[in-house]
């Protein structure tokens, strides 16, 4: 019956952090609905099981950490009044690559290093989970994607505290 009840506990406190929890997901071209596509963005709350009043969802075409009509920390500062409670964000997916593809290393990781710095800064409780998504048929245009912006993602998820890279979303997108 102990064993039982710590289950229980364990359980029931699982799902209040579910309920309190607040998730921030911000795009580039790749999220929100193109050619009738629902993006990555938009999918995801769903599988996590959140509802409407629980996340955030920020699609900003041509975005990127460095490039772009605007960045993803302009993109989220644009946003910031629109989420209820900054204490209650416990996650915050950032997912780009294409249009960082011709800057280099070191001003993406500076970038990506301000991005987190504002978020733990404003949302001490989130964890940043950072990927690289990014695709084309063009080799060489490849090649700029899987170089720059992969290297720079991953080097900043594992150097920044609560802060991490998804692995395996590189090409998540394809045609």
């Amino acid at each position: 019956i102990d064993n039982l009840e710590i289950e229980i506990d364990a359980n029931t406190e699982r799902i209040e952090n579910l309920e309190n929890e607040y998730c921030i997901f911000i795009a580039d071209s790749y999220g929100g609905v193109r050619n009738d596509v629902t993006g990555w963005n938009l999918l995801l709350p769903n599988k996590m099981g959140l509802s409407s009043t629980q996340y955030k969802s920020i699609t900003q075409s041509n975005a990127g950490f460095v490039s772009g009509q605007i960045t993803f920390l302009e993109a989220l500062q644009n946003h910031i009044s629109e989420i209820p409670d900054l204490e209650k964000v416990t996650k915050i997916f950032v997912c780009g690559g294409d249009n960082d593809r011709n800057e280099t290393i070191s001003d993406i990781e500076t970038a990506i290093n301000s991005f987190v710095n504002y978020v733990h800064t404003n949302m001490p409780n989130a964890h940043v989970y950072i990927g690289m998504i990014g695709y084309s048929t063009n080799i060489e245009r490849r090649r700029l994607i899987m170089y720059s912006p992969l290297i720079a993602y991953s080097n900043c998820a594992y150097s920044n505290n609560k802060t991490s890279y998804l692995n395996g979303v590189e090409f998540g997108c394809t045609n």
